[in-house]
Parts: structure tokens; C-alpha cells; sequence
């Protein structure tokens, strides 16, 4: 499995890239060197970037959510922060049905994230003013089928067959 640890940040023209270090097996050890992480914006009128209350501060968060037509399941975030992983090698696991010892096998194969928090079953998306969690209404086996994957704006999106980004929200 391959992980990624957050470098640096540098600031090109209008694009934020973010530098990572590619992971194999261990998350202290190094493999690969720099890569470079994109950013991706999607305007605000899009149908699939809104907002978010807090239900802690009651500040807006806002969010780009994968459609239900996408193939975002099973996406996990990070316990700390608001980062995602989506693997297709779990999507090939609940193909045929979902079950606790499914759940179990990917929760104990989900990497650590860049921020230092560990990406895990029932972990939600958390407010970038407080810090506090957003509740999901449906318990960690029954998400495993949830293909929206909501993602706050400067989350980080990862994966085992794309490119790591960083989500922008910006008006247009």
C-alpha cells in the first residue's frame, strides 16, 4: 500500500502544490522522494460544492461532494483532520456484499495520514473553524456503500490509482 507523507507548501502563480513523500509499508520510512501534489478547484456554483453547518461553532464549512453516480465507496477520512482515501482495491473487497470481517480486513490495511491522524472506519469530516466532526447518520459497515465522498474545502483526496490532490473551493 502506497501512503504519503506532507512535506512542504509552495505557492506557483494561482495553483497551491503540495510536496509529498510516496510511503511503502512503514510510514517512517521514505521510499520515493518528492511528489508533487495538485490542486483541484471547483467553483461554487457547482450542484456538488455547497456548505456545511458546524454543529459545534455553527460557522459554514464549505464542501464539494462526490456525485451518487461515482464510484467513490468505500472512502475513509482521517481521524484528525479532514483528509480521504478511496481505494479501489476496497471497492473489489464489498463487490459481492459487506460484512464486519470485511470491514475489519480494510480497517487494519488503511494507512496513516499526512497530518499524523490514521484514516479510519466512522471517522467523519471535520469543521475547519473548530475543529469538531460533522455526524454521519449511518454506522461504519453500512457506509462502506455510501459513494458520497464529501470533501472540505483544503481536505486532501488519496488513492491507490490516482494522483493525491488538494480541494479548492474558489468563486467563479
Amino acid at each position: 500500500m502506497v501512503g504519503f507523507r506532507v512535506a512542504r507548501e509552495g505557492q506557483i502563480g494561482r495553483t497551491t502544490h503540495w510536496w509529498v513523500f510516496s510511503l511503502r509499508s512503514k510510514p517512517t520510512v521514505w521510499a520515493f522522494g518528492l511528489l508533487k501534489m495538485k490542486t483541484i478547484e471547483y467553483p461554487m456554483s457547482l450542484q456538488w460544492v455547497g456548505t456545511m453547518q458546524c454543529p459545534k461553532c455553527h460557522k459554514l464549512t464549505l464542501a464539494w461532494q462526490s456525485s451518487g453516480m461515482s464510484q467513490c465507496c468505500p472512502h475513509f477520512y482521517c481521524d484528525r483532520c479532514s483528509n480521504v482515501i478511496h481505494r479501489q482495491a476496497d471497492y473489489a473487497k464489498i463487490y459481492n456484499g459487506i460484512s464486519d470481517a470485511i470491514l475489519h480486513e480494510i480497517a487494519q490495511s488503511l494507512p496513516d495520514c499526512p497530518c499524523g491522524g490514521r484514516f479510519k472506519p466512522g471517522a467523519n469530516p471535520k469543521c475547519v473553524h473548530c475543529g469538531a466532526e460533522f455526524p454521519h447518520q449511518s454506522p461504519p459497515l453500512k457506509r462502506l456503500n455510501d459513494p458520497h465522498m464529501i470533501v472540505v474545502d483544503g481536505a486532501c483526496v488519496f488513492s491507490d490509482e490516482n494522483e493525491p490532490y488538494q480541494v479548492k473551493i474558489v468563486e467563479k
